[in-house]
This record gives C-alpha cells, structure tokens and sequence, in this order.
C-alpha cells in the first residue's frame, strides 16, 4: 500500500554540540545528492517523503542568528528577543509576522521540495496558539498589531501562504503538516 514517511534524523549537525538540531541552517546528514536518491528510492516503493522541520525555532548559537535571525524573532515589550531552551541548548522563538522569518522558512522548505520531498512538516507551528508566548509580540516592524485579536492567527496563515505558494509552483502536491490540529489553521495544512 502507498504510505508516507515522516522522517527525522536526516539533518546534519556539523559544529553542532549535541541537542537539539541547528534550526533552521538544514541539511541532509549523508548529503544532498544521498538525500535525494535515498528520497527517489523510496518514492519509487510507494514511500512518500516528509521531512521533520521546525516551524518556531532559529539556534541562537549560530552567526546567522545575530546576523539575520534576531530581527525577526518574537520580542517582548522591551524588544528583547523570545528564547526556548530545548536540549540544554537557546533558541529564538521566530515571529510568524515577521518577513525575516518567513522568507527563511520559504528558502528551506523550497530546497527541500528541490531535493524531492513530497511534503514538509513544520513542528511546533500549529500547536502554538493565541496566548503563548509565540503569540505575545511587541515588535512593530513585522507587520502585525501588538498582541490581541486574531494577530496570531493571520500571521500563521500569511506565513503559510508565501511557503505553500512558492512549494506548490515547484510541486503542485507538496503537502504541509505540523505538530498538532489547530482548527483555525485547518485551512493551512493537508494532514
């Protein structure tokens, strides 16, 4: 019967001490070219591909992080940047408003689909909502109001939006999933 993988452990973590992967600077563990006859080797046995990608999160440990990540972190009233700490290790918590953000997503899920996958998922997204932390942005330059109303919301669906459309002119059946059903976003995600 076709059937779908859902695969983890395929992201390199050269420079990386361990802990959570180096979101979001992916790459395959065995290299691109493996990466992608490993994904055509399984697509040709009915395997359908999904990569583990995070939806949130950017490794503040990495110079990119300073260089690019931090502007379009969430940030507090203070316009200090959010941090979630997984694996002993920091991570910017990523303002879905952001362009900074949501431009970086577009780029890795779009050299994914380049590679072959037959879809991403971007953990955490979907699972957030409203009144987290996720949600609790401050800074102005991202296009969003400050806090309340539907922002969290609209900002999901905007991000989605620009990753989905650039995915699909690849591969129209690309599909996206996350973390967890969240019904305001059900017209965001396939599975």
């Amino acid at each position: 019967l076709p059937s779908g993988a859902h695969i983890y452990g395929w992201m390199a973590s050269t420079g990386f001490d361990g802990g959570e992967a180096p979101y979001p600077e992916y790459r395959p563990a065995s290299g691109y070219e493996w990466f992608r006859n490993a994904t055509k080797k399984a697509q040709e046995a009915g395997v359908r591909i999904i990569p583990y990608t995070n939806g949130i999160l950017w490794y503040t440990g990495r110079e990119s992080f300073n260089a690019r990540g931090s502007a379009g972190a969430v940030k507090g009233k203070r316009g200090q940047y959010r941090r979630g700490e997984y694996g002993g290790k920091s991570f910017g918590i990523m303002c879905a408003g952001a362009r900074q953000w949501r431009d970086t997503v577009t780029d890795f899920c779009l050299r994914l689909v380049e590679d072959g996958v037959d879809g991403i998922y971007l953990d955490q997204l979907s699972s957030t909502g409203p009144g987290s932390i996720w949600a609790q942005c401050w800074d102005e330059t991202h296009g969003h109001p400050i806090l309340g109303g539907n922002t969290w919301v609209e900002a999901v669906r905007g991000y989605m939006n620009q990753v989905r459309t650039a995915c699909r002119r690849k591969n129209p059946e690309t599909v996206f999933t996350s973390e967890g059903i969240c019904e305001v976003l059900i017209d965001s995600f396939d599975v």
